[in-house]
């Protein structure tokens, strides 16, 4: 259910009107508000008529929720286990008729306008024109009135959203001209299968790509993960012998998203390696940190667990699997590029260096084979900070999994 309206009329009700857009809900059902990822569940379900104990797609009702949590008009609520096909993303690819006298320019921001959602957003990328008499794809550097397109937009928000073959009021949208207020696209959210290498990755061979990448260098690697369509991440925890796959990967695509997850746990020297390392290479950083911060876990939780306590996997899942899990969700990230080692770890020994991850993406490890003398090495040719006080509590021995690399997909 998409929010209109947050009507609260006293100090003592709080309620979010909406018509359900699709499903069904009942009292008592947890419900997520996206993008934020907050969880509640129904206490009420209020209407002109009186109070209801469920409601169905196509009634107009107000929902008040068991806990007061931020939610505002445009945001969504959704069955907490039932709407997986939503995601909360900050790219997609998109079907779009041009309707305005001055063409497409992929320098200008517009509103996007989706139901009651309204965000800023670009054009970053136009795959090609459609003939709308042959239905042929030619190259299109803009659209002009009337054309069609298949475009990357690119917002400056998270948005839930989800295809129009699956729900047709998150997956349609507006485009807004920010000056003249004139609507100049209209578009559908939709992913062509022969657009992109990935668009079917769960039957990519991957032994195949495996034997063809067995003789190429680390860096012939890196060079075809990059070119791989879509958008590419690299992860790093800012420990020993970070800065080799971070440097590489800067070198050859500055702009990549390198992402950290910060479990709030890490050395003061960490830190400060992180900051220098940044700086040095000027990285694209984006951090995830965990949704209940150190000082709370210390304060409530008897801080860090014994690695043979029970609770030790909860703390590992809080601090580092879950923010992980979230960014993946939230970035929605084609490739990811990790610098893990056979040497490290008896899992990462039976790796592969290109594998389906987590959210079907390819997972890419250039440095597999790598030992850390070659890491070292690496790091005194090209001048490279190290870091070697670094403690990971989720790990806390070496050649212990955190967890994070046997994520299933």
């Amino acid at each position: 259910m998409p929010v209109q309206y947050v009507n609260r009329p006293n100090a003592d009700f709080r309620g979010y009107c909406g018509t359900l857009n699709q499903g069904t809900v009942k009292v008592g059902d947890s419900v997520t508000v996206l993008p934020s990822g907050l969880d509640s569940t129904i206490e009420r379900i209020v209407t002109a008529d009186g109070d209801l104990e469920n409601a169905h797609a196509g009634m107009a009702i107000t929902l008040t929720l068991a806990s007061e949590i931020d939610i505002s008009r445009g945001d969504l609520l959704v069955h907490s286990k039932k709407s997986s096909a939503i995601t909360k993303q900050t790219k997609f690819q998109s079907h779009v008729v041009w309707m305005d006298q001055e063409p497409l320019s992929m320098n200008q921001t517009y509103e996007l306008i989706m139901g009651h959602k309204r965000v800023n957003a670009k054009v970053s990328n136009i795959h090609h024109r459609i003939d709308v008499n042959t239905l042929g794809k030619s190259l299109a550097k803009s659209l002009n009135l009337n054309e069609i397109g298949y475009l990357d937009i690119e917002l400056d928000s998270l948005m839930p959203i989800e295809e129009f073959s699956n729900n047709k009021k998150l997956g349609s949208f507006i485009l807004i001209d920010k000056i003249s207020n004139a609507t100049v696209a209209a578009g559908i959210i939709n992913s062509e299968k022969t657009e992109r290498i990935e668009s079917n990755k769960s039957t990519l061979d991957f032994k195949a790509i495996n034997d063809k990448l067995e003789d190429a260098t680390t860096q012939e690697i890196v060079e075809w993960a990059l070119s791989i369509k879509g958008k590419s991440i690299v992860t790093t925890n800012f420990g020993p012998q970070e800065a080799v796959l971070l440097h590489m990967v800067s070198q050859l695509a500055p702009d990549t998203e390198v992402l950290w997850i910060d479990s709030g746990y890490n050395k003061v020297e960490t830190y400060k390696f992180a900051d220098n390392l940044t700086n040095k290479l000027d990285l694209n950083i984006t951090v995830y940190t965990p949704l209940i911060t150190a000082a709370r876990r210390d304060a409530i939780m008897d801080g860090i667990p014994l690695i043979d306590e029970h609770s030790h996997g909860e703390f590992s899942d809080q601090f580092k699997l879950e923010p992980f899990k979230r960014a993946m969700n939230e970035i929605n990230p084609d490739v990811w590029l990790t610098a893990v080692r056979r040497e490290q770890t008896l899992v990462r020994q039976e790796m592969d260096i290109v594998s389906l991850g987590p959210n079907e993406v390819i997972k890419v490890s250039p440095l597999l084979d790598w030992t850390i003398n070659d890491m070292k090495t690496y790091l005194n040719k090209y001048g490279l900070p190290d870091e070697t006080f670094y403690f990971d509590p989720t790990k806390v021995e070496s050649g212990r999994e955190c967890g994070l690399h046997t994520i299933s997909n």
